[in-house]
């Protein structure tokens, strides 16, 4: 409502502080208050005081121009207007009487667009009569406490679904840096990787799988999983194969005195497969020299060139004379076992040596 020939009140945005004489006489029964901009945003306070005591029953009408009084105060006589009214504008009807002023208001309700929220039903405004916004943007109050429609940045995206506002980690955003050192990540969130693999990182860093561990980290480069025997390295690459060795015993003597029993010990587990006998003195004539071979506990073996577990070595045999039989039963030994040749002959002289061949089957 215009008031008509009112007497302004000229301010700026730094505020006012003014008195309005009551006695003897009002200068004028109406006031209006101007300000130098449209809707400023006010730096000050408003304060309107009275001086005198007026008669009963004076009445003053006061114009409120719109404001924005953000932390700043706007005071009539003392009684504080609220920031809509100050933000709506509108008239104060003042009413002296009983020693004091009454007050009264009437607010430009929809001013400059703005419609105080004091007026409206609590509960009664539907949503929907809200202005629209974009999908995902959320209201939260700014640093000058008023509410705005903002939309969600950063390592966060989200979007109406019904009633619901679902928050989702938008992709490529997490860094090991917004991971917490003690975490403590369960491998079941990783993604699977194919089995029987072992991991490696790539020439550029990359976690990956490979079928074999390579040479140069430690590993064979190779699938031994089938294989038997032992590993052998060749200019940087492995292979697998049997170890084959052989263990030499010198004077088994068919001298009388010294006939009997000859141990080849083995530290290790393997299979003995084949035995070269070769004469170092002459066997003496009339009979043949007998060598009997068995396993740790005793137990005779077979072979090609045995009999009963005997290699034949004939009589006057001559120096250099060789014998062989391979070797297939009863000739495997654990580590710490020995193998038996048991020399015997009636005519007394003949001296021989073995060679025994054998395969590894453990290191120990």
């Amino acid at each position: 409502m215009t008031i008509l020939n009112a007497l302004p009140i000229n301010f700026t945005s730094a505020g006012i502080t003014t008195a309005i004489p009551v006695e003897p006489a009002l200068v004028a029964d109406s006031y209006v208050l101007v300000p130098d901009v449209s809707t400023p945003t006010m730096l000050g306070n408003i304060i309107i005081t009275f001086t005198g005591t007026p008669a009963p029953g004076t009445r003053i009408i006061i114009g409120i121009t719109p404001v924005i009084l953000g932390a700043n105060t706007f005071t009539i006589d003392g009684v504080s207007i609220p920031a809509w009214v100050a933000l709506s504008g509108g008239n104060a009807y003042l009413f002296y009487a009983d020693g004091g002023w009454s007050f009264d208001f009437y607010v430009n309700q929809g001013a400059n667009g703005k419609l105080s929220g004091a007026v409206l039903i609590d509960g009664t405004v539907s949503v929907d009569k809200l202005e629209s916004g974009t999908d995902g943007q959320i209201v939260a109050y700014n640093s000058a406490n008023l509410p705005k429609k903002l939309t969600v940045a950063g390592a966060l995206t989200a979007a109406a679904s019904g009633a619901t506002l679902v928050f989702s980690i938008a992709a490529g955003i997490i860094t090991n840096a917004m991971i917490n050192a003690s975490a403590a990540i369960a491998w079941s969130k990783m993604a699977t990787l194919t089995a029987s693999k072992v991991v490696v990182t790539s020439i550029g860093g990359v976690i990956t799988t490979a079928n074999q561990l390579s040479a140069a980290l430690g590993g064979l480069a190779a699938d031994f999983s089938a294989a038997t025997g032992f590993t052998v390295w060749t200019a940087g690459s492995a292979s697998a194969g049997a170890l084959t060795d052989v263990r030499h015993l010198d004077n088994i003597s068919f001298v009388t005195a010294q006939q009997g029993l000859y141990s080849v010990y083995f530290p290790f587990a393997c299979t003995v497969t084949n035995i070269n006998i070769r004469v170092t003195s002459v066997v003496a004539g009339t009979d043949d020299g007998s060598l009997t071979i068995a396993n740790n506990a005793g137990t005779v073996m077979t072979g090609s060139s045995l009999t009963a577990g005997v290699l034949t070595v004939a009589a006057s045999a001559a120096f250099g004379t060789g014998y062989s039989s391979t070797l297939t039963t009863n000739n495997t030994f654990t580590a710490g076992q020995t193998m038996k040749i048991t020399s015997s002959k009636t005519t007394s002289g003949g001296v021989v040596s073995a060679d025994i061949t054998f395969t590894r089957t453990g290191l120990v």
